[in-house]
């Protein structure tokens, strides 16, 4: 039983639900025991590494001349 909910859970990750979602679908009461279930894949990470890369594109740096 718990190997199926590490693999729904990994598996709900690597789509993109939230781990907040996934808590309420798993009706865990604490973060603490869904992130149990919730192992960081090569797919999650990934995708975590091209959120922040979008996120840092979508900023500009301005420089002003002090003068």
């Amino acid at each position: 039983m718990y190997s199926l909910r590490h693999l729904f859970s990994t598996h709900m990750l690597e789509l993109g639900v939230d781990l907040r979602e996934l808590q309420g679908i798993l009706g865990h009461v604490s973060p603490a025991t869904t992130a149990r279930y919730a192992h960081l894949t090569d797919v999650t990470s990934a995708q975590a590494r091209e959120r922040q890369a979008q996120l840092l594109q979508s900023f500009v740096l301005r420089w002003q001349d002090a003068a």
